[in-house]
């Protein structure tokens, strides 16, 4: 802490420095708050997370904050009920973005780790999956999508029969789609 002080300072000589370190451990906090020696006084503020409240981190517009909240305090909330929450904003934050999904669902992993929660985020992360695929508006979605297939398929010449297996469309909804297009 006290290298990165000095490094900050070195860079921004005109700045006000404020250190925090912010505990995720496994054990309960033990841990120095600064540095004293004969001519040294060197302080910095320690934030055991254990005692941070989870709303705080969940009310944020950040996925960093939201996989943040795994270590704080749950209150009286079910891990696996604030595992989900966590998850569910991270899938609405990520916007199908399927790497960066995935990119902080592993964070969230390895925090929980920390937490032994007792949790299967995977096996959680696999029930939203399922929850999000029965919404309206995913269902439109995968709807459109097949039409889409259907009419390409339709530009290669491609029977009406093959189009239908290839894209989970009725035959009849495909003539319609093939009358429309004509």
């Amino acid at each position: 802490m006290l290298r990165y002080l000095n490094d900050i300072c070195i860079s921004y000589p005109d700045e006000e420095v404020y250190q925090y370190l912010l505990y995720i451990g496994k054990e309960p906090l033990n841990m120095a708050d600064g540095i004293t020696k004969i001519h040294l006084h060197y302080r910095y503020k320690v934030i055991d997370m254990h005692t941070m409240d989870y709303q705080f981190f969940m009310q944020q517009n950040s996925a960093d904050a939201l996989v943040l909240a795994v270590l704080c305090d749950f209150k009286e909330v079910k891990p696996r009920a604030v595992v989900h929450e966590i998850l569910t904003r991270l899938i609405k934050f990520s916007n199908n973005d399927s790497k960066m999904l995935r990119e902080y669902v592993t964070m969230l992993e390895v925090l929980a780790s920390n937490r032994d929660l007792n949790v299967d985020i995977q096996q959680e992360f696999k029930m939203i999956e399922v929850e999000v695929e029965k919404l309206p508006t995913f269902l439109m979605g995968e709807h459109k999508r097949a039409v889409m297939v259907a009419k390409q398929l339709f530009k290669l010449n491609m029977p009406l029969e093959q189009v239908a297996q290839i894209s989970g469309l009725s035959v009849a909804e495909l003539e319609e789609i093939a009358k429309v297009d004509e």
